[in-house]
């Protein structure tokens, strides 16, 4: 089995939860997630104060699939999240050794 988790713009969630959801995936995780990449600052104005901030607000995406569906969830993530095109999006794979223990 693999662990896919893809780190995307808030603004693909939906476009990224369809794509996956015409390949059959309808079971994932969301978090709301913030992410730092050491180059990126962004500056606002909160309650009156002003900020800068170099993190900025990024959804998780986590996916469990066997081996053999790995490859779609990876392509339909990429393309649908931008990641194909350029950095805006990333994609992480990992081996899980066992995975939905409770309907073992």
């Amino acid at each position: 089995m693999k662990k896919i988790e893809a780190l995307i713009n808030p603004s693909k969630i939906e476009t990224v939860k369809g794509g996956l959801s015409k390949i059959g995936i309808n079971c994932m995780t969301i978090l709301e997630a913030k992410y730092c990449d050491g180059h990126t600052t962004r500056s606002g104005m909160y309650r009156g104060t002003n900020y800068t901030t170099d993190f900025l607000p990024k959804v998780k995406v986590e996916v469990v699939v066997d081996d053999e569906q790995a490859e779609a969830v990876i392509g339909v993530m990429a393309k649908t999240s931008g990641a194909a095109d350029n950095a805006d999006s990333n994609i992480c794979v990992s081996t899980v050794e066992r995975g939905n223990l409770a309907l073992a």
